[in-house]
């Protein structure tokens, strides 16, 4: 079996991240290499379209990142509390 017909088998290509269903939940998951380490993500919808677009967005944030255009902001730095942003 050639390396193309191995990775079409699989449903996608490699670099291209993962898109999933955790048990016990509705919502689809994203998930993706930053790094080397994997990064989960919910995407907060049951929609796996809306799934497939926030994938691609985090894809392309994190080869600009690469590139070292932009450094990668990611899901846990995007929500920021009132309480975090204003120190006395």
């Amino acid at each position: 079996m050639s390396a193309s017909a191995d990775t079409a088998s699989k449903g996608r290509q490699r670099g291209t991240g993962t898109i999933y269903q955790q048990r016990g939940s509705t919502n689809w998951w994203i998930g993706y290499f930053l790094h080397g380490e994997k990064v989960h993500e919910s995407s907060g919808s049951t929609d796996r379209k809306d799934a497939e677009r926030l994938l691609k967005q985090r894809l392309k944030e994190v080869h600009v990142d690469e590139l070292g255009a932009r450094r990668f902001v990611g899901p846990k730095q995007e929500k920021i509390t009132v309480g975090e942003l204003w120190t006395p």
